[in-house]
Order: C-alpha cells, then sequence, then structure tokens
C-alpha cells in the first residue's frame, strides 16, 4: 500500500507535473492487480475531452480539475493542475484525494 509519494512540480510547455511512488504495480493480462487507480474505469486516458467521472481516488482527482492520467509502467501519475493553482494546493489536493502523504520536488 503506498503512503507516502513525491510531487515533481512541472514546467509549462516542458514537462507536466508527476506523481511518482515506491514500487511498480505493472499491467497483467491488460489489468493492473494492486495499483492505486485500478478502480478507475479509464486510468490512461489523458484528454480534456475524454476524462471520465468516476468515484475513485483518481476520479475524484480529476473531478477537482485535474487532467491526469496514469503511467502505463504502473509507478506513477501524470497530470497538469487546474490554472493558478499553488503547489502547496496540488499537495493537499493528492493528499485528500488519495490519502497520501507528498513531498513536493522542483525539476531542474
Amino acid at each position: 500500500m503506498i503512503k507516502q509519494v513525491k510531487v515533481y512540480e512541472g514546467r509549462e510547455g516542458l514537462c507536466y507535473w508527476n506523481i511518482i511512488w515506491t514500487g511498480k504495480y505493472p499491467q497483467r493480462c491488460g489489468k493492473w492487480h494492486g495499483h492505486p487507480c485500478e478502480g478507475n474505469p479509464e486510468p490512461l486516458v489523458f484528454s480534456r475531452e475524454g476524462q471520465p467521472e468516476s468515484d475513485d481516488p483518481l476520479g475524484k482527482f480529476r473531478a477537482r480539475g485535474y487532467l491526469a492520467s496514469c503511467f502505463p509502467e504502473g509507478d506513477g501519475i501524470a497530470f497538469e493542475p487546474p490554472e493558478n493553482v499553488t503547489v502547496e494546493q496540488v499537495c493537499r489536493d493528492i493528499e485528500c484525494c488519495f490519502g497520501w502523504k507528498t513531498t513536493a520536488v522542483r525539476q531542474p
């Protein structure tokens, strides 16, 4: 079970934000087992036009305005926050939606 994650701040035009945890939850036979977002109907969708609604942690995060998609490798989530959201607010939203403690990391 994931308890702590690192939140890497994105850079506009260069890279998305990332949530990274220790360990991997790779797909087996097209399904995740033990992955924190395995209950989401479309965990790999990364489109403002097609973010599905759901009541799981990833769905709750998306409902707050985040564009978010799990890494296919099973070791994190790429996301883009809503406009004018601070790093502190991003971390609070992750903690609220997923229940993880966060450590913010600025990318060089």
